[in-house]
């Protein structure tokens, strides 16, 4: 955990002013900053799940993982309502971001359970349906703006509204057992 807390440092003092470097050296220490950052964060959401329901932590860890996407995303949307040149950027941001989810990272999970486990599929386990039922009806949504050629405060609370049933739903779920341990986690 020290390692990650360290890897963490060089990005924070570069982005407060007190380390001054090129370019690509600022880049290489965010770039190690945020996987330490993400390695903290992965922990959290593993320990919350001693007090919250595995779905509403990891929930939470999206939500944390999103916002700079969403800030970037925001600003592009507050630039074009007085510049115009700005929108396209806005719904680039958007879409690209989920195109690089769903065609990269969904893709590498399945990737990766075939190379360490030899297995051709990625087996959910029980209880998953929920979730299953909230992707499938944003994905379904998320077809219907390109149809409508725009994005609007509608689609916005559509999106809103699924999200918010997800988090009700998982909070009512009942935390990790006691004497819990990720079989993931090293003994």
């Amino acid at each position: 955990m020290l390692a990650c807390v360290l890897a963490t440092s060089p990005g924070l003092a570069v982005r407060v002013g007190l380390i001054h470097g090129d370019p690509p050296l600022e880049s290489l220490l965010f770039g190690v900053a945020i996987v330490g950052a993400a390695f903290l964060l992965s922990w959290a959401a593993e320990i919350a799940q001693l007090d919250v329901s595995q779905g509403l932590a990891l929930a939470m860890l999206a939500l944390i993982a999103v916002l700079p996407e969403y800030l970037v995303d925001a600003s592009f949307a507050w630039l074009a309502a007085s510049r115009p040149e700005f929108a396209p950027y806005a719904v680039a941001n958007m879409t690209g971001a989920n195109r690089l989810l769903i065609g990269l990272a969904w893709p590498l999970v399945v990737l990766t359970a075939l190379l360490r486990f030899r297995r051709r599929r990625v087996r959910l386990e029980q209880g998953h349906g929920l979730e299953i039922l909230v992707l499938a009806a944003a994905s379904l949504y998320a077809f219907i703006m390109p149809l409508k050629q725009s994005i609007s405060l509608v689609d916005c609370g559509v999106l809103l509204a699924i999200f918010a049933f997800y988090i009700y739903r998982v909070a009512g779920l009942p935390s990790a057992p006691e004497g819990y341990k990720n079989p993931e986690s090293p003994p």
